[in-house]
């Protein structure tokens, strides 16, 4: 049962024992005029001390809940930290992928330009054009039957050449809708 805020006219007097009414008049009030007699008294009232057993324990539970919300705190606090270590790291490890997406474009660019993979290409289109070239000269005299193989691996060569010469060409005339 939850304890209610004490208002004047909520306040009901605690029944007193029949034997203190049968005491003389003047007893009873040198009784009311003893602070500490009047204080034992009702001490020992059952129904002040049930009105006092409902407010400890009403205050027990009070202790009891305020001792969570510390704990609870102590554990926000906790995980407050922990969150922002986590958040340290990754503002760290966003730093450091910048600095590596940084570096790793300028080591692509470098690597990647369309002049620079331009240049290339033709590379590999006269090496292509040199090894069907030198495919022949290497060939003076040949069997039968190693002409076959010769012819279609000479074949494969000038393919390959004529496609990247193209490309090559295309591809310097901006023929070329993107990277080959």
């Amino acid at each position: 049962m939850p304890l209610q805020p004490v208002e004047l006219a909520s306040l009901r007097p605690f029944p007193l024992p029949k034997s203190l009414k049968n005491l003389p008049a003047q007893f009873l009030a040198d009784f009311s005029r003893s602070y500490e007699l009047v204080q034992g008294f009702v001490e020992e009232l059952p129904k002040y001390r049930e009105t006092q057993a409902q407010i400890v324990d009403v205050a027990n539970q009070q202790i009891k809940l305020v001792n969570e919300i510390v704990q609870i705190l102590e554990e926000y606090e906790a995980k407050s930290a922990h969150i922002s270590r986590q958040l340290k790291t990754m503002e760290e490890l966003y730093r450091e992928f910048l600095n590596l997406e940084t570096y790793q474009y300028q080591s692509l660019s470098s690597n990647f330009n369309q002049n620079f993979l331009r240049t290339k290409f033709g590379r590999l289109a006269e090496a292509s054009d040199k090894e069907s070239v030198s495919l022949v000269r290497n060939k003076k005299s040949l069997a039968e039957s190693d002409l076959t193989s010769f012819l279609s691996e000479f074949k494969q060569k000038r393919k390959e050449y004529h496609l990247r010469k193209e490309k090559l060409n295309r591809w310097e005339e901006d023929r070329v809708s993107g990277f080959i």
